[in-house]
């Protein structure tokens, strides 16, 4: 297995968000996931939606679109996106041109 093939390895932790019952918007950011169990290296991520969110691993009210470089396309998986997060941080999306309330959003940590 060769250096930053993610694909073919298994998550260190997985999280589903289903926004039709948590919606993503453009307003405010959403946690998704309130403290990472592990750390990880790269995230994976699953968009089914028609819009491009961001990404945050700020606390909450210190989310920061400039933290991470990375926008998530819509309609589709995406990544691996490499950069360090480590255990117990939270992980935050907004959407960037449209709220987003349908479809699972999935995030695949690796280690």
């Amino acid at each position: 297995m060769g250096p930053g093939n993610y694909s073919i390895r298994k998550p260190v932790q997985s999280e589903t968000v289903d926004m039709s019952v948590d919606p993503i918007t453009q307003a405010a950011w959403y946690q998704a996931v309130d403290a990472m169990e592990f750390g990880g290296v790269a995230i994976e991520i699953f968009n089914p939606s028609g819009s491009p969110l961001i990404i945050s691993t700020g606390d909450v009210g210190e989310e920061d679109d400039n933290i991470l470089p990375y926008t998530i396309p819509p309609g589709g998986t995406s990544g691996p996106y490499m950069f360090e997060l480590k255990a117990g941080r939270p992980l935050s999306f907004k959407a960037l041109d449209a709220d987003v309330n349908n479809g699972r959003l999935i995030v695949n940590l690796f280690g």
